[in-house]
């Protein structure tokens, strides 16, 4: 495994924490995605949401779309302003987003506001964990049952369902032929994320009227995680003078530790505990972050070559370079998280490459896909290096008889809702 070398900082001890009542309020920032910079993003390199408040709600018939569950409220947003590779008078392309919000019950104390971020590249609610037809047998409704109990202790949720992936440079599946190559990335993509995690916490945890001690927290899994990893890596939502995430749950990730190595040729080999490599169909999804067809692009093939001119030319053409720079490890960030507790949940280790690689048949139970798990036990063990320990001592916890997608099975969830109650509070 290759790690980057980061000095040290004290950690900071958490403190007890005390939820408060709250009124609603509205936030008041605005974004122009032209001005130069972008103004005002909430945080250096981010952008925003428009509108820059709640929205009508929309139709309950759409909301359920989302999922096939009528619990909660949905609403659109488009995030705009993203810096872009192109330079100071660009933008990443504007991405709508749904939201789907479920507030605490009635008469409980409030105690905070928990996103939720699915697996892949984040077109499904949460909850489809355990709703989707395809899910396992053994599913019922684990990843609802956590909003419920959640619910019932005070928390508010919030679902994030994207238009199409969040790393997608262009906003359909097959790139417009007229555009030229841009070689954007998943750390510039990724703020596309953490401008939306900003905006829940100043909307819900932040905003003036708010009662202080309200926590504001996140769990992701599979690229779901990642999705955490970067804003707090990257764009500096778990440390320094603007921390945001008191407590984030990592279930099968972050899965984008080292891409260099995960888009390496073939697939993993659950005997090399090391081995990160993606299956085929993600190899062709990341290519879409670097502006290229899936298929054609850097994670596809280690030795591509750009399949036209680049915005801004000229093209990287060093892979290693240009895969290092999207990694949650490998590229240039802040991963001192004196502010975030930090937990990663894992399925026990893949023992068959055939039937946990093919892409096609279900992952059997109690089985973690090999690269998965590579990247998340690196992030992990990355984190737990750092001397001082720092994330507030991070966790670690692989949980039996469990596999990919945790949220959708009982054990799986249960060790999510355990973990989101036990460290999901307010802290300094």
């Amino acid at each position: 495994m290759r790690v980057a070398q980061v000095g040290s900082v004290l950690a900071i001890v958490c403190l007890s924490t005390v939820a408060l009542d709250r009124s609603h309020a509205s936030q008041s920032e605005t974004c122009d995605p032209n001005a130069n910079p972008p103004n005002p993003p909430l945080t250096e390199a981010l952008g925003c949401l428009d509108p820059p408040t709640l929205p009508s709600p929309l139709s309950t018939t759409t909301c359920e779309q989302l999922s096939n569950e009528t619990l909660g409220t949905c609403y659109q947003f488009d995030v705009i302003g993203c810096p872009s590779v192109r330079g100071s008078n660009y933008r990443l392309r504007t991405i709508s987003v749904k939201l789907k919000i479920v507030e605490p019950t009635p008469g409980v104390l409030e105690r905070g506001t928990i996103l939720l971020l699915g697996g892949l590249g984040g077109t499904g609610a949460w909850e489809l964990a355990s709703t989707i037809p395809s899910a396992p047998v053994t599913a019922n409704t684990a990843s609802r049952d956590v909003i419920v109990a959640l619910q019932d202790l005070g928390f508010r949720t919030v679902q994030v369902v994207w238009a199409h992936s969040w790393w997608d440079v262009d906003d359909t599946t097959s790139l417009q032929s007229a555009t030229n190559v841009e070689q954007e990335g998943l750390v510039r993509t990724s703020c596309r994320s953490a401008s939306l995690l900003q905006w829940v916490y100043k909307f819900y945890v932040d905003c003036a009227t708010c009662s202080a001690g309200l926590a504001f927290c996140a769990t992701g899994n599979s690229a779901g995680s990642s999705q955490i990893a970067y804003a707090l890596s990257k764009h500096g939502l778990g440390s320094g003078s603007n921390p945001t995430v008191d407590h984030a749950v990592f279930s099968s990730g972050p899965v984008f530790a080292d891409l260099y190595e995960g888009c390496q040729p073939n697939f993993a080999d659950p005997a090399q505990a090391d081995d990160y490599r993606y299956l085929p169909n993600s190899k062709s999804l990341l290519d879409l972050a670097f502006g290229e067809v899936g298929g054609s692009g850097p994670c596809s093939d280690i030795s591509y070559s750009p399949s036209k001119s680049c915005d801004p030319s000229p093209c990287n053409t060093d892979t290693e370079v240009l895969l290092d720079a999207s990694s949650n490890v490998h590229s240039d960030g802040t991963f001192l998280y004196d502010h975030t507790k930090i937990t990663t949940l894992t399925a026990p280790e893949c023992a068959n490459a055939t039937t946990c690689n093919s892409g096609t048949s279900t992952v059997t139970e109690g089985d973690e896909k090999p690269g998965s798990l590579a990247s998340a036990i690196a992030f992990w063990e990355f984190m737990d290096s750092l001397d001082p320990p720092v994330s507030l001592f991070p966790d670690r916890v692989t949980i039996s008889g469990q596999e990919h997608s945790l949220p959708a099975r009982p054990g799986g969830a249960k060790a999510i809702r355990d973990s989101l109650i036990l460290d999901c509070y307010a802290r300094p």
